[in-house]
């Protein structure tokens, strides 16, 4: 059973993805944390990216990510990120990472090869029915309304921090028109709108269509 579940930022689909990963006892691939991973270590002790940071591309890191569901943990060149990949200034450059080609090219490979490896597996991120994994038997795409993603994003940061609207909007942007691998939603993808779910209702509506396409 493959199952790729695509969405833009808030749209719940870690947590779904996840939920599901659980359910089935099959792996999980957060491929959102790997382009953040690599964006972490491009900026190091920095705010930001440096002007230079493309020329550093020259030597990729070693990448490791779990694909426990129960047990989610990221390295890069043997650094836990784990927490750091979820600060704001990681989040404020990862869409000009993801959309260098030789970062997006390495990604999908690896994450291609995870697949390969696992077999089983529900993998999240914004290209994985229309790139990475377009032989999966259930494809979803993820979405809700602005204030509710903005929202969302602000709880998962804490600290304070207010993820507002404006950003997320720039965000979608920036990847629905990037020149590779865009954030679209795919024609065979079912799309469930978690705008006015809570976390069990859009889990449920998930399950419910991922049991659908196992018992057909």
């Amino acid at each position: 059973m493959k199952i790729a579940i695509d969405g833009p930022s808030g749209s719940g689909k870690s947590t779904i993805s996840k939920a599901i990963a659980r359910e089935l006892k099959i792996g999980y691939l957060d491929t959102g944390a790997m382009y953040r991973a690599v964006t972490a270590w491009l900026i190091k002790d920095q705010t930001e990216l440096p002007n230079d940071w493309e020329m550093n591309l020259n030597r990729l890191p070693e990448l490791i990510i779990s694909t426990d569901p129960e047990n989610f943990f990221v390295q890069i060149d043997s650094n836990d990120v784990t927490e750091e990949i979820r600060t704001q200034r990681i989040t404020d450059s990862v869409s000009k990472v993801s959309a260098n080609a030789t970062v997006r090219s390495w990604m999908v490979q690896m994450q291609k090869n995870i697949v390969k490896d696992l077999g089983a597996i529900v993998m999240e991120g914004r290209d994985i029915a229309s790139v990475v994994m377009p032989e999966a038997d259930v494809k979803l795409f993820l979405t809700a309304d602005l204030d509710q993603r903005a929202s969302r994003r602000s709880a998962e940061l804490g600290q304070d921090s207010t993820v507002t609207q404006d950003s997320i909007k720039e965000r979608d942007f920036k990847d629905a028109n990037r020149a590779i691998s865009p954030l679209n939603k795919s024609q065979a993808a079912i799309e469930i709108d978690t705008t006015f779910m809570d976390i069990a209702q859009s889990v449920n509506a998930a399950l419910e269509i991922v049991r659908k396409s196992l018992n057909d």
